[in-house]
């Protein structure tokens, strides 16, 4: 019966055919000559062919040993590199993570958090994009991402949700309108007769929306629909309709001629949190990439409308 060919075999023919002499490679392998002896008249037998041509002074390579050579050293490099790679993930030296995230955590989570992360581990690269609440929970399911950042709607099977901020919903509106200065004295009901501009109903907020008994029929039924916040902050800039957004969302948005009021009666909030695969563990990268996100979110209290998601218990 043949012995099963193993990288320790590779090994002793490798260093044979570099120092040509048992004795030699035996001393480099940190092995005994008859270890070596014994290694290379196993991986002979097994291979059906001689790979050493053998004389008093001098050990050399025949035609199949040398044509073993290169096919060896390839098979051994790769493999050292493997574990070397390997290693390297687990000592945060080397991988990627891969993040999905609602554009409206982007601007505050994400990108300082992984501004954070490249400074601790820049040789970590980041594949970080943005999508949909839809799109954003198919991706971790199927294991596209590592871990996504997106509202939480309702529960996913398989999946895992972390509360990392709650932001208020409210009007993003043109600060010289009316209401703008109206702060918390601000109601559901005073948008009742405005032109609501909404964008794209993927996002979740307008079914999030529909589920509360109060809302009024104009937010339920845009009358600007829009695919790209940017058209839904140049609308807004031109005065000629209000948006309804969670806060994180409208601060991204917000400049010298917006503003954003959270409505009240009811407080309407949403949890945003980091998503992941229940039966998945994270690489040492992703775990510490979500960590910087977990971290950034307990220093967001100072936006208006926007406080920390209490977990359940």
């Amino acid at each position: 019966m043949s012995t099963v060919v193993s990288l320790k075999h590779m090994r002793a023919f490798l260093a044979v055919a570099q120092m040509g002499s048992f004795t030699r490679a035996a001393d480099i392998l940190h092995l005994t000559q008859s270890s070596v002896t014994a290694l290379i008249a196993q991986l002979e037998n097994s291979l059906g062919v001689r790979l050493f041509s053998r004389n008093s002074r001098h050990v050399e390579l025949t035609a199949a040993g040398t044509d073993l050579l290169p096919r060896a050293r390839r098979l051994v490099g790769d493999f050292d590199g493997l574990v070397d790679d390997m290693r390297r993930y687990g000592t945060l030296e080397k991988g990627v993570v891969r993040v999905y995230s609602a554009l409206s955590a982007m601007e505050y989570l994400a990108a300082p958090a992984v501004a954070a992360f490249a400074k601790l581990y820049p040789s970590i690269r980041v594949q970080l994009q943005d999508g949909w609440y839809r799109q954003i929970i198919d991706a971790v399911s199927s294991g596209t991402v590592d871990f996504g950042i997106t509202s939480h709607w309702s529960d996913t099977p398989g999946l895992t949700f972390t509360p990392l901020v709650r932001d208020a919903y409210g009007m993003f509106l043109h600060a010289q309108d009316k209401l703008a200065g109206k702060g918390e004295q601000a109601r559901w009901r005073d948008v009742a007769d405005r032109n609501i501009v909404d964008y794209n109903s993927l996002s979740g907020n307008t079914t999030f929306l529909r589920w509360h008994n109060e809302m009024p029929a104009s937010v339920l039924s845009p009358f600007y629909e829009v695919s790209s916040m940017g058209t839904q902050e140049a609308l807004v800039k031109q005065g000629v309709g209000v948006a309804i957004l969670p806060a994180l969302a409208a601060h991204c948005l917000l400049s010298s001629m917006t503003r954003f009021v959270v409505l009240q009666d009811p407080l309407i909030e949403r949890d945003l949190c980091l998503v992941t695969r229940s039966d998945d563990n994270l690489s040492s990268a992703a775990m510490a990439l979500s960590s910087l996100v977990q971290e950034r979110s307990r220093h967001m209290a100072n936006l208006y409308g926007v406080r920390r998601s209490v977990p359940a218990v």
